[in-house]
């Protein structure tokens, strides 16, 4: 039974897909403290009853890696002249901000999805007068064959019968 936060989360995991053109959603629960769900990331046609298709290649996902700018060489570069203060300072302001823009979320990322989904089912749980949060970040995990798909799969379906022994289950 979904209390009103509750209907909203589902609501909202139901539309992504109407937001993101390259997400097929498969099995999900909304559980009393958090949601699970298996989102896939599609850049080619996919048959939805099985992961064949699936696009293992880039394809718009992946992870990143933090790293400094003077590891990349994009960063500021020390023993620089005075004489080249100002265009390298400029310089300087430019790569940095390409490399900080090679880190942010990509659009169609997992990371873009779920922080939408989440901002969405906040504002309108808040407006309905909920003190609704979720927790600062998320779980992802990649599905990499069609043993874990169905694994995970089953885990999801049979979570909410496995409610009681959730360590945040509250009698």
């Amino acid at each position: 039974m979904l209390n009103e936060s509750g209907k909203i989360a589902n609501q909202y995991w139901l539309n992504i897909p109407t937001h993101f053109d390259n997400i097929l959603l498969d099995e999900f629960v909304v559980m009393p403290s958090h949601v699970h769900g298996i989102i896939i990331i599609q850049d080619q046609a996919v048959d939805s009853n099985s992961l064949e298709g699936v696009d293992s290649g880039y394809g718009g996902v992946g992870t990143l890696h933090a790293t400094s700018p003077q590891d990349t060489g994009q960063g500021p570069q020390a023993g620089q002249g005075p004489q080249d203060a100002g265009q390298s300072s400029q310089d300087d302001k430019k790569k940095l901000s390409q490399h900080m823009s090679g880190l942010s979320p990509k659009a169609r990322s997992i990371s873009v999805i779920i922080r939408s989904y989440k901002a969405a089912v906040t504002k309108q749980a808040r407006q309905l007068g909920s003190e609704f949060y979720w927790q600062s970040r998320f779980h992802d995990h990649i599905i990499r064959n069609q043993a874990e798909f169905e694994r995970i799969k089953t885990y999801i379906i049979d979570n909410p019968a496995n409610w009681k022994d959730d360590q945040f289950f509250m009698k």
